[in-house]
């Protein structure tokens, strides 16, 4: 499947209206969060993959049902084995199961990355920190998940083929992340504190962008709307 962008570049005013939005605040609160209980409880590199892990999924979940329940979309631009894809209910449920199935065996591949470095042994106090810390990034995607589908069921089209294709776009600082902070898990703990503090900023600044940047373009592919 193929997928065209809109190309109009983002103004400052755009910028500073994005950044103001509860689900970004919500993005960076849960990143803050992370960060918090990390440095608080000696959480090593290791740990925070798998939260960051976590969050990337959280991420493709919540296209995926986003797709699922479509009613009203666009799929300009879109196409499938060199033809243009439907507009139809049918259309975007199949696109939605390639989407799982891709998006799903590209995080499954990752889950064994990191399950080849065997850190990850936790007493129970500190996997349900863990678990509260995934909870912050599911309950804060999951409001920008409200927010994109509201306009949805007001009349507007969404473009389908930009749902799709956006948490890849969306997830490559995660993936940065991941590698990066493989290589920070093979320097050992204790000294790389601010080595991974640094990490972590530089990961809430990416995540932050991104989220901007995937809002700015779900919104200027649009059709249907006054502005």
């Amino acid at each position: 499947m193929k997928q065209s962008f809109p190309a109009t570049p983002l103004s400052k005013a755009q910028l500073i209206d994005f950044a103001r939005r509860p689900a970004f605040l919500g993005i960076i609160a849960g990143n803050a969060l992370t960060i918090f209980l990390a440095i608080t409880r000696g959480w090593s590199a290791n740990e925070l993959m798998w939260i960051y892990w976590c969050q990337s999924v959280i991420i493709g979940l919540m296209n995926f049902v986003r797709m699922w329940t479509l009613k009203n979309f666009s799929t300009d631009g879109l196409t499938s084995g060199g033809k243009p894809v439907e507009e139809t209910p049918a259309a975007a449920k199949a696109t939605a199961l390639f989407f799982a199935f891709h998006y799903g065996f590209f995080h499954l591949v990752y889950a064994i990355f990191l399950s080849t470095d065997g850190k990850f042994h936790l007493p129970p106090s500190e996997a349900f920190l863990i678990f509260v810390s995934v909870m912050g990034f599911l309950a804060s995607h999951a409001f920008s998940l409200n927010q994109n589908m509201a306009p949805d069921m007001s009349g507007t089209r969404p473009n389908l083929g930009t749902i799709m294709f956006m948490p890849y776009i969306r997830i490559v600082p995660m993936h940065l992340t991941i590698i990066f902070g493989g290589f920070i898990t093979t320097l050992g703990n204790g000294p790389n504190v601010v080595l991974l503090m640094l990490f972590m900023l530089l990961k809430t600044a990416a995540d932050g962008a991104a989220h901007v940047i995937e809002h700015y373009i779900y919104q200027a592919s649009r059709t249907g709307q006054d502005s």
